[in-house]
């Protein structure tokens, strides 16, 4: 998720009709997210609904992926970690990858509700090792359910992964807009154009009030003390210089997190916001002076590097072998 530049935000300039859609475009009702065609493929419940007690054992992540997003935003992770023994569950948020027009008549209660619903089919079906692994706007939205108790008669969490985990923006324009909103209409984002087809490029001013009333939910819920689990690790990875989340998110969570085990910070050099995923990146060859003035940021040698690294950090917090079987 990118922002326009205040100044844009303010004026209204450049924004306000909607960019039109490709039909392969993920704002288009013509694109829905691979995990709504064919669940089976992607949700866990329904991939594997009659586990062996050796599948129950086995580390189990349920992941959230961020606004205007879709469960691409994990499906390397998927592949990665289920290559060294874990299963992975890729929820796509309500109102998201369908249509920019299905989003606009959803809120943020709806956009969580996946989460939940994964979280509380798998525990009936018996897994007993299950794991929560967010990015941006999926960390609020579980620390939502958490906060009103909705995970409490489930089989406790192990491990909750937040990727950027958003509760605070760096752009603080974004609390007013409320009051912005209705003059500035829409608000595109910076999107490459294999991204469009996996993100939201078109983002009606009506779903920024709900990403705000999100976060003004979930952050008092922090602040005052947010229980987990005994024995569940919690683990922050966030990028130096990413432009979207204000770094007072981490210290919230780690000021406000109540758990028996520390939790960790780890922090990549990089200017994405979601370091985790690769696929659709440009080269530092192939990018546009366009692009980069647009806040599209290239691929580099050091992107690759952390982006394996917190693969490794990842699968290895789950217990397993990063080496390939």
């Amino acid at each position: 998720m990118r922002w326009m530049p205040v100044w844009l935000l303010t004026l209204g300039l450049g924004c306000g009709l909607p960019v039109p859609e490709r039909d392969d475009a993920m704002d288009s009702p013509d694109t829905l997210d691979p995990a709504l065609v064919d669940p089976d493929a992607y949700l866990l419940s329904a991939r594997l609904p009659s586990p062996t007690n050796a599948d129950r054992q086995r580390p189990v992540v349920i992941t959230a992926h961020g606004f205007q997003a879709s469960s691409y935003e994990w499906v390397e992770f998927r592949e990665y970690a289920e290559a060294r023994g874990a299963l992975v569950s890729l929820v796509v948020l309500g109102g998201h990858g369908r249509s920019t027009e299905a989003w606009v008549e959803t809120h943020h209660p709806d956009w969580g509700a996946p989460i939940l619903d994964e979280y509380a089919a798998l525990d009936a079906l018996g897994y007993e090792n299950i794991s929560i692994f967010c990015s941006s706007t999926g960390c609020p939205l579980t620390f939502i359910h958490q906060a009103e108790g909705r995970f409490d008669d489930f089989t406790p969490l192990r491990n909750l992964v937040m990727v950027a985990p958003f509760l605070a923006p760096q752009n603080e324009l974004l609390y007013q807009a409320r009051i912005v909103g209705p003059a500035i209409g829409n608000l595109p984002s910076a999107s490459t154009e294999d991204e469009m087809r996996h993100y939201y490029h078109n983002r009606p001013w009506t779903v920024f009030v709900d990403l705000v009333d999100c976060i003004n939910l979930a952050r008092p819920a922090v602040e005052a003390g947010l229980a987990w689990p005994d024995g569940m690790h919690a683990r922050i990875l966030r990028a130096s210089d990413e432009t979207t989340v204000a770094e007072v998110s981490a210290d919230v969570i780690l000021d406000g997190f109540e758990t028996t085990e520390p939790v960790v910070l780890s922090e990549y050099q990089s200017e994405h916001h979601i370091f985790t995923r690769k696929n659709d990146r440009l080269s530092p060859e192939d990018i546009t002076d366009e692009q980069l003035e647009a806040g599209i940021r290239p691929w580099d040698d050091d992107d690759e590097a952390n982006y394996r690294a917190a693969f490794t950090e990842l699968v290895e917090l789950l217990g397993l072998d990063d080496a390939l079987p």
